[in-house]
């Protein structure tokens, strides 16, 4: 009979193996080279903390990977998952061995759910480091220590908006009895308010480059929005079920404590304003990975009724299952093609020249930009701040008329064009040569075309 502890430990290098190959077959996304290409274009410490602020984003991650940009800014992808998956690496760690559960079953689904088995090992983002420090935080704090857990906190919220939340969400699960006395919960967690406010004032730093924040007044929106994410946090993925998923609401009596049940509630509805007021677009499962992880924390109690424990369990097992799909596709059918836009491009670009990348939608070529150290431009120009280099300035925008044979002029050039975008125009002056198209892949018979715009003279 194997014991707990060695089936725990068989069961942490199976989620270490399988991890690894999800790495290895994954090509890499828009999001995951939007992080190289914010810091490799920083040519200061302060202008990569305003451009990761222009990101609506911490600053913590782009401090790690901004040396590999300089030194080796050739390295991406690799440089970019090895250090995105140490830190997941470090937080299933300590999910693993450090973090106490009533039931082992809850450790082991846990960390072979959707989130540690794919969404934040297989795709290089700051994630991984975010629930590293959130379970790092949350251990110190069992341990009763609580000025390294506010430390480590301070990192957390100074990584993601999302990690901000969660980790309030965590210390006030402990302390929320200190509200009722404001002096003494500024007294003993002065170093959280002082690293949230930080928080805050750099998220918001960046607003006036790049508004973020747009509210919405419209009252459907708005309900469809907070359905949306509750659900996601309870089932990634799960279609879109817009107002009715706020009825998923009914599975924070999981959580015994009924105080902290208030916490946890109100850190969902801090959640779901990101949605409504400022980010534009809605909840995606990794937005949702630390809230749910946290769920499970709050809620694994052995004072579980035998329902609630299935339901928690179910849960779990959802995720689980999600996971070993997404995982298994992504082997299968990676979702990406930046490296095949940037082999077709290496392959035909004149020597000597430096690359110039037109496109209908600049977002998809980020992750080949950043394969091959590349300029984006679109109809309206060159792509610039936060993502390449040049100055940030407020209010600024592109306006440089597009005329190929000028600005191309020194350049090797290729317009890609994505599926379902207008066919690319060109003055009767310009030489241009469709050097590749796509013929295949899942339900589309084509997702892009590469045309080569002649290499201009000097």
């Amino acid at each position: 009979m194997i014991s707990k502890k060695k089936a725990t430990l068989i069961f942490f290098w199976l989620w270490v193996i399988l991890s690894l190959i999800g790495l290895f077959y994954h090509e890499v996304w828009r999001d995951e080279a939007q992080a190289w290409l914010v810091a490799s274009s920083s040519g200061s410490l302060a202008d990569l903390l305003l451009r990761s602020s222009i990101e609506a984003t911490g600053p913590v991650y782009y401090l790690l990977i901004w040396p590999f940009t300089k030194l080796w800014p050739l390295s991406f992808p690799i440089s970019i998952q090895i250090i995105s998956w140490i830190g997941t690496f470090f937080a299933a760690y300590v999910w693993t061995f450090k973090l106490s559960f009533s039931r082992n079953s809850v450790r082991i689904l846990g960390l072979f759910s959707f989130y540690f088995l794919y969404e934040f090992s297989a795709i290089a983002r700051l994630y991984g480091w975010g629930l590293f420090f959130l379970f790092l935080g949350f251990y110190w704090l069992k341990q009763e220590r609580r000025i390294r857990a506010q430390v480590v906190f301070a990192l957390a919220m100074l990584t993601q908006s999302i990690f901000a939340i969660s980790a309030a969400v965590l210390l006030l699960s402990f302390v929320y009895r200190e509200l009722r006395y404001p002096r003494v919960f500024l007294r003993k967690n002065w170093i959280f308010v002082l690293s949230g406010t930080l928080a805050v004032i750099h998220f918001m730093w960046g607003r006036p480059y790049h508004p973020w924040i747009a509210p919405s007044h419209d009252f459907l929106k708005v309900i469809n929005n907070l359905g949306n994410s509750i659900c996601y946090i309870f089932f990634a993925n799960l279609g879109k079920p817009g107002g009715f998923g706020i009825f998923f609401a009914f599975l924070l009596f999981l959580i015994p404590q009924k105080g902290v049940r208030y916490v946890y509630l109100g850190g969902i509805l801090l959640f779901a304003s990101i949605f409504v007021v400022a980010y534009r677009g809605y909840p995606l499962p990794r937005h949702c990975g630390p809230l749910f992880l946290v769920f499970m924390l709050l809620a694994d109690s052995e004072h579980l009724s035998s329902l609630k424990n299935k339901l928690l369990h179910l849960l779990l097992f959802y995720s689980f299952v999600f996971g070993i799909y997404s995982w298994a596709q992504e082997i299968n059918t990676p979702f990406g093609d930046a490296e095949e836009i940037s082999e077709v491009i290496k392959k035909n670009k004149c020597s000597g020249k430096p690359l110039r990348l037109f496109t209908d939608d600049d977002f998809s070529l980020y992750a080949a930009a950043a394969l091959l150290s590349a300029e984006v431009w679109n109809s309206n120009g060159p792509v610039g701040c936060p993502f390449f280099p040049g100055t940030c300035e407020i209010g600024r925008k592109s306006n440089v008329p597009v005329t190929l044979p000028d600005v191309c002029k020194g350049f090797s050039c290729f317009w890609v064009q994505y599926l379902g975008a207008d066919s690319p125009s060109f003055s009767s002056q310009t030489k241009v040569q469709l050097i590749y198209k796509t013929e295949h892949h899942l339900l589309s018979d084509e997702r892009f075309k590469v045309f080569q715009i002649a290499c201009a003279e000097d």
